[in-house]
């Protein structure tokens, strides 16, 4: 008896398959496309993007939020501003330091500005490693120097300054 039970529901399974192919068709297309895309995702979810930014939750914990190639002027100059903004930095250079800087360790009166609002021109100045020209002049990290008097001499002694590049090179002493 249980039999003809058994077989009566294969009987209307049969006869519903028949009713309804494509129904079922698609039921059994969505179902697998479903777990494709679901297995799909989940072997993709540790993988970092192929384009794009990076989603936050792909990056350890410890990841740094900028690095820069290069500690010269303008890596080791975006490094303090980032950090100070309070990123997390990390600065490769291939150099070791100190290193000579090869435009005559002149620095112009912009880059000056930029110095001394880091806190590194009054270091120099405080060590007597900053010597202002009154109109242009340079000094070498071994202290040969040259310094041209012009009639037109700046008020302020702040238009050109030398120095040893030693003690920017090793900027930053702490943090970043």
């Amino acid at each position: 008896m249980e039999f003809s039970r058994l077989d009566q529901y294969v009987d209307q399974a049969s006869q519903f398959a028949q009713d309804n192919k494509r129904v079922l068709a698609a039921a059994g297309i969505t179902a697998v496309a479903a777990t494709s895309l679901y297995l799909l995702r989940r072997r993709n979810l540790g993988r970092p993007p192929t384009s794009g930014p990076y989603p936050q939750s792909s990056l350890p914990a410890d990841a740094y939020d900028l690095v820069i190639v290069g500690a010269g002027p303008s890596g080791s100059t975006t490094a303090y501003f980032s950090a100070q903004k309070g990123l997390k930095v990390a600065i490769l250079e291939k150099e070791s330091f100190p290193r000579d800087k090869y435009c005559g360790d002149a620095v112009c009166t912009p880059a000056i500005k930029i110095l001394e609002e880091m806190g590194v021109m009054q270091e120099l100045q405080a060590n007597n490693e900053a010597h202002f020209a009154d109109a242009g002049g340079f000094v070498s990290p071994a202290g040969i120097s040259y310094i041209g008097q012009y009639q037109e001499a700046s008020k302020d002694n702040s238009s050109k300054a030398c120095w040893p590049n030693k003690l920017i090179c090793q900027w930053p002493k702490s943090g970043s």
